[in-house]
């Protein structure tokens, strides 16, 4: 069964990814905002390392991490791996990308960062550690 990319608008005009995200619907969100599919041998590490983040899976964050993948990388929407751990509420994988290097004040495409996603779900373990690591929603 192949992919189509999902592009319905709703109230705001913001994409129905932002719902998908609200929703911590990892699933719908990565339909709504994937790329057109990639042949079974070009899935970046990249790409892993995001998918491995958003579902809080350590074992396969820190193999990647060791592999030498990019821990900044971006998918589409501009979320790095620590906004996908942040948004489904991974607050072992937000320690371990923080502590690898993670850009705490990367932002997305529409300007948010992992902070103010963990905020909007008012998560404060994660809220805490993104602070401590020097987090903050003021623009640079």
């Amino acid at each position: 069964m192949s992919k189509q990319k999902i592009t319905y608008q709703y109230q705001d005009e913001k994409p129905a990814v932002y719902i998908a995200a609200g929703l911590r619907d990892a699933v719908l969100y990565n339909e709504l905002g994937s790329a057109p599919p990639k042949g079974e041998n070009e899935v970046s590490t990249n790409d892993n390392l995001i998918t491995a983040s958003q579902r809080g899976d350590i074992a396969e964050v820190s193999r990647l991490i060791t592999k030498g993948v990019d821990i900044n990388a971006r998918d589409n929407f501009g979320w790095t791996a620590l906004m996908q751990a942040a948004n489904n509420g991974h607050a072992k994988t937000v320690t371990i990308l923080i502590a690898k290097g993670a850009d705490v004040n990367a932002r997305d495409n529409t300007g948010w960062t992992a902070l103010m996603v963990a905020a909007s779900y008012n998560d404060v373990e994660i809220i805490t550690a993104l602070i401590a690591a020097g987090a903050t929603n003021q623009e640079e």
